[in-house]
């Protein structure tokens, strides 16, 4: 009798096994707060499902134009302001920020001040959102990408060439005069990434470090199905085998 159900345990052990190697590999992209943020696990950064906040609220900042463009002086004081404010229960939002030297940039530039920039540029936060994320192409707006994961945000700014965000990492310029800095920026319009002065309008997409909301997410409906799949295929065996073994155990 032993021996059979430890049989039993052992066939049930390996069908949960493959049941387990069968699931999906976790997203990297993961919805938290009710949608209202999106957690990269690659990066391990938090992104606001909203890309372009300041076109409904402001937080008081001053200099915002319409549609939500501001330059980088602006942006800082909405950040802050936006902290500030604790939005979404959370204090650390920042802008996200770049890579000076990036392999996988059409315009490589070892011994010029600007940096790596052009197309294909995936090192920074905005790079590996457009490019390994959601499946943007150099040269193609990022709402043709076909990535199911473009449903997760709102508010992508990819309408015109002129539409840039802006980034934390300052170009290469060795100037320490601030008024000569320029910012990496990067565009969904077409995957491009360069530089500008403080003094140009760019959008605001704010992100924060880590997982702000860390209680776990409700796995996909697929994920589910599988496993309530598996969980009645073992109590079916279960039954079976419990059946035969009672009438083995009678015959005997």
């Amino acid at each position: 009798m032993s021996g059979v159900r430890h049989r039993r345990c052992w066939r049930g052990a390996a069908l949960v096994g493959c049941l387990t190697f069968a699931l999906p590999v976790q997203a990297a992209l993961q919805p938290y707060l009710s949608g209202a943020i999106v957690y990269d696990t690659d990066l391990q950064i938090s992104w606001l499902a909203d890309a372009n906040l300041a076109a409904t609220n402001q937080f008081g900042t001053a200099g915002i134009l319409t549609g939500g463009g501001m330059s980088y002086d602006v942006a800082q004081t909405f950040v802050a302001n936006v902290n500030a404010a604790n939005y979404l229960g959370f204090n650390r939002w920042r802008l996200p920020t770049d890579i000076a030297e990036d392999v996988g940039c059409s315009n490589q530039n070892p011994t010029v001040t600007s940096g790596d920039i052009g197309f294909g540029c995936a090192g920074g936060d905005l790079g590996h959102l457009f490019y390994a994320e959601l499946g943007g192409i150099a040269g193609q707006r990022i709402s043709t990408s076909n990535d199911p994961d473009l449903t997760l945000f709102s508010n992508i700014k990819d309408a015109a060439s002129s539409q840039f965000y802006w980034t934390s990492t300052r170009d290469l310029n060795p100037s320490t005069n601030p008024s000569s800095f320029a910012y990496y920026n990067f565009s969904f319009f077409d995957g491009e990434k360069r530089f500008d002065s403080p003094g140009s309008a760019r959008f605001v997409w704010l992100i924060g470090d880590g997982n702000i909301d860390p209680t776990p997410a409700i796995p996909e409906p697929a994920t589910l199905a599988l496993w309530i799949a598996g969980l009645g295929i073992l109590t079916i065996a279960y039954h079976r085998r419990s059946k035969k073994t009672v009438a083995d155990t009678r015959s005997a």
